[in-house]
């Protein structure tokens, strides 16, 4: 690990000194918070996102007007918090992992599991700029950390932790140019760990960053070469920011009727590139929030599931969080209010995943009656799979607005390829009424968007 060490140090300090003579090259710094998502957990108990701050310095330096290479040094403290299930008698956890028994009242135990980790992290990127009103900026890379320190309550203290780690990082961003060397942005990223940060565990890194930054051009005048402060627009590119609402359902072959429909949501971006007079090409870059409900009984909290009897009215949410990129052909048409149709593959890289609900079970007998009423909150990042892939259809309309900025309206139906649950990793066995595909993501939303211009290089 030292080797790989030094050689992504040597990188990162040869592109910083590079480009320290260049005449592309920005600094600036950087505050904000992060948001933990660990990974790599048990799909049970109640793990909180936990904020946490974060800050650090960046440089970017500029290859092309477009094209960017991207260091940082930042520092963030990441909190996690476990709220683990116990029973009246006091059961362990291990014992808690493979089954519910009715014979126990079951809560979230009071005392709260934390771990909290302070790093020290080091991310490149390559950014793809968009030159727009403001600009937009598309980043992914790698990142290495060094932890800087770490406790511990109501946890073994004799764990051993993992010093550093690495991992991937993704980032979006907007900025706006207060003068020729000043520029304020807006950034959010996503860090993943590739490694366990505790030993002989599942554990790994991950949280969601927000921060506001500040940068300084070390040369006046940069930006005009971006085309930021150019008048001429480029029709050939459309950029659109938007946000939407709808439904997402379970669209699987087994027991679909034993699912409801989940609110949804979804923001982005999307990026549109003229083929034709009326073709085009669309790509971008969303946040989706997809899953079903469960309201039925059933023996589990995140799927039906019935062996013999069902032991709970079970009244759940179960949702995961994807980040989405499609792959679209675009037909518009129209003069002043154009209206469109697009069609495409996409790929959903998930983020998270959870149920929340409440589940109910009641025994009678002949001079007794037994209620137990549980608060469901769990992780199931595991049980569900990293990747989902399928097709997407929308249509809509673009209405002018004032300046050369859009109004867009449309509608997007999204259906899933691929089985999204894991049953090797979820609790209870395989049955023959799970053959076939049993759980798969659709998604129809409303989305309302602004088209802000592009101009050119």
């Amino acid at each position: 690990m030292k080797k790989h060490y030094a050689l992504l140090m040597s990188l990162i300090i040869s592109s910083l000194l590079t480009a320290t003579y260049s005449q592309d090259l920005s600094v600036g710094f950087r505050s904000g918070i992060n948001f933990s998502d660990i990974h790599g957990n048990f799909p049970i108990g109640k793990w909180e996102f936990k904020p946490g701050p974060s800050q650090g310095f960046f440089a970017d330096y500029s290859l092309t007007p477009v094209i960017s290479l991207k260091g940082a040094i930042s520092y963030s403290t990441v909190y996690y918090e476990y709220h683990p299930y116990a029973g009246g008698y006091n059961i362990p956890l291990a014992n808690m992992l493979s089954s519910y028994s009715q014979d126990y009242v079951i809560w979230h135990y009071p005392i709260k599991e934390m771990m909290n980790f302070s790093y020290l992290t080091i991310p490149v990127q390559l950014g793809l700029t968009i030159p727009s009103r403001p600009a937009l900026t598309v980043s992914a890379g790698a990142y290495y950390s060094l932890m800087v320190d770490h406790t511990f309550q109501n946890i073994y203290s004799d764990t051993e932790v993992k010093k550093s780690d690495i991992g991937f990082v993704y980032s979006t961003g907007i900025g706006y140019p207060f003068s020729d060397r000043l520029e304020a942005s807006l950034s959010l990223s996503y860090l993943t760990g590739r490694r366990e940060f505790i030993k002989d565990s599942r554990y790994r890194n991950g949280w969601s960053d927000v921060s506001f930054g500040l940068s300084y051009d070390l040369v006046p005048g940069k930006r005009k070469h971006r085309g930021e402060k150019s008048d001429t627009l480029n029709n050939n590119i459309f950029l659109l920011y938007r946000a939407g609402t709808g439904v997402s359902w379970n669209s699987g072959t087994v027991n679909r009727e034993k699912y409801s429909p989940l609110a949804a949501y979804s923001v982005g971006f999307d990026v549109g590139i003229r083929l034709s007079q009326r073709m085009y090409f669309r790509t971008g870059l969303s946040y989706d929030r997809q899953g079903f409900a469960l309201r039925d009984s059933s023996d589990m909290f995140n799927r039906y599931y019935i062996e013999g009897a069902a032991d709970y009215a079970v009244d759940t949410r179960i949702s995961a969080d994807y980040v989405v990129i499609p792959a679209l052909l675009e037909y518009q048409a129209g003069e002043k209010i154009k209206y469109y149709f697009n069609t495409g593959p996409y790929l959903g890289v998930k983020i998270n995943a959870r149920t929340a609900g409440k589940a109910i079970s009641f025994e009678t007998g002949e001079g007794y009656y037994n209620l137990e009423k549980i608060t469901v909150y769990d992780d199931t990042g595991s049980i569900i799979f990293d990747n989902d892939i399928g097709w997407v259809a929308g249509m809509g309309l673009v209405i002018p607005l004032g300046g050369n900025s859009m109004f867009d309206i449309g509608m997007k139906y999204r259906h899933g390829f691929s089985e999204v649950y894991d049953i090797k990793e979820a609790e209870g066995e395989h049955v023959d009424s799970d053959e076939g595909t049993f759980i798969r993501n659709s998604l129809l939303t409303l989305n309302f968007g602004l088209r802000v211009p592009v101009f050119r290089k």
